[in-house]
């Protein structure tokens, strides 16, 4: 049985291969490798190692379970209980499952998906649309050293100018995949300006907002708010989490830097750990501090995971997040090696111990020697002449 109710999705979720599960449904493929088409829907593609599908023409994407939604018209709860059947799985008690939050986080990752494809073309650009890349933001990613190749396996994003032209794209991306422009999760990508109270109480959230201030501000801070590039943190083939680094010239307020931005917790949920394109299980795992970090290893071919901040003492922190911390640790452990390669300054420092106090002796240090160049060289002897 697994230990929680996350663990046992995840468990009847390898148990059902999407792939296999659309084959009983008359659904059949072509193709080997990653990417296989329906034989009689060429729109109907499946991401094997994502384990998730894309149906263009009928403007529907998910993985196994939302498969089994749109064909049997149920909720998650029924399409879980449905697929455990099929896998000869018990279904544990789920009495103490809060649903509408279930619901919450499947609907979160719906509107980031979608969010994070029209942010992705806003950095990329997209020649089907007549559209062309932001240059500030694309010439800020290639300034990382990232390709473009990396740049679309990470789906890279850029949040925009929060244009009326992006605002429609946005808006039309959300209208194609029936999402509701104000959701919380919509407003964590779009933001909100106007009858806060009366949005709130229509979406039974009118204390916690109270608590926020936001009524007092008389807007949210979203996303597309403030130009920068965005991080899609996937995970099975969706996007389960959405993170914003600013631009250069737009990573200040007055004089104190602001460097990133993530979304309201109320809006979304807690952060998430940020896992790159090229993470498999079975090989070895490099946890660093940033996204973009991650990205860069990603580059290299090594599989890497971001904490974003998401490390602490799990004897001083609340037990919400302790129990997250030690969720994150199981799978980062199920790895067959896993290196920390922090910053090596005060804060790399402490979250280095936090981060072996966590992951246990199984951990490696990683540290990064600096590359001389022919103008270290020179620079160093000078200094040495003078």
């Amino acid at each position: 049985m697994a230990d929680n109710f996350d663990d046992f999705v995840e468990r009847v979720r390898d148990a059902n291969p999407i792939e296999d599960v659309l084959e009983e449904s008359g659904i059949h493929l072509r193709g080997h490798g990653r990417m296989r088409t329906a034989t009689k829907h060429d729109s109907l593609k499946v991401r094997i190692d994502f384990q998730r599908a894309w149906w263009y023409s009928q403007n529907w994407n998910g993985d196994v379970f939302g498969w089994i939604m749109r064909e049997k018209s149920v909720e998650f709860f029924e399409a879980l209980n449905i697929l455990a059947r099929r896998a000869n799985i018990e279904m544990p008690n789920l009495s103490r499952v809060n649903e509408s939050e279930v619901k919450r986080n499947r609907a979160t990752a719906d509107v980031f998906s979608a969010a994070a494809n029209v942010f992705h073309r806003w950095l990329n650009g997209d020649k089907e649309r007549e559209l062309k890349p932001d240059p500030d933001a694309l010439a800020y990613a290639l300034g990382r050293g990232w390709s473009y190749e990396t740049i679309n396996e990470s789906l890279l994003g850029f949040s925009g100018r929060k244009t009326a032209e992006q605002v429609k794209d946005m808006r039309g991306e959300f209208d194609l995949y029936g999402i509701d422009h104000l959701c919380p999760a919509a407003v964590a990508v779009m933001g909100f300006q106007g009858d806060i109270e009366g949005w709130a109480t229509k979406y039974d959230i009118l204390d916690e907002v109270r608590a926020e201030g936001w009524i007092e501000k008389g807007r949210i801070h979203g996303l597309m708010d403030t130009p920068g590039l965005i991080y899609a943190h996937q995970h099975r083939g969706g996007v389960n989490y959405l993170s914003r680094r600013q631009l250069p010239g737009h990573d200040k307020i007055k004089d104190r830097d602001w460097k990133s931005f993530n979304p309201h917790k109320l809006l979304v949920g807690p952060k998430q750990a940020y896992w790159n394109h090229a993470v498999r299980i079975d090989k070895p795992l490099v946890c660093v501090e940033g996204q973009g970090d991650a990205i860069t290893f990603g580059q290299w071919g090594q599989g890497s995971m971001a904490f974003c901040g998401l490390l602490g003492d799990p004897a001083h922190i609340a037990p919400e997040d302790g129990e997250r911390m030690r969720r994150m640790a199981a799978r980062i452990n199920k790895h067959p090696a896993v290196y920390l390669a922090l910053d090596n300054d005060e804060a790399g420092n402490k979250a280095e111990h936090l981060a072996a106090k966590l992951l246990g002796p199984k951990i490696q240090i990683l540290r990064m020697s600096h590359t001389w160049t022919r103008e270290d060289a020179d620079a160093a002897k000078e200094s040495v002449d003078a």
